[in-house]
């Protein structure tokens, strides 16, 4: 299959879609603590936590997090 390729801001929407999802699948899951400050049991809820923390704190322009803020 030929696939069309996205433009810079589609694919890191699409990213970070799916980080978000990959966190939320995470939250669900009892072994998963995410959000609190305890250190990560394995090196994979690590790599999730900082995810995390980094899709709920990090804000850009135009990423529909910031009230107010439009796209130009």
């Amino acid at each position: 299959m030929d696939r069309q390729r996205p433009d810079h801001d589609e694919y890191l929407h699409k990213i970070e879609a799916l980080a978000h999802d990959l966190v939320a699948a995470a939250i669900e899951e009892d072994s998963f603590e995410v959000y609190l400050d305890r250190e990560p049991k394995t090196p994979l809820q690590g790599a999730i936590t900082r995810l995390a923390r980094n899709l709920r704190h990090t804000h850009y322009r135009g990423d529909g997090c910031i009230p107010g803020e439009a796209e130009e």
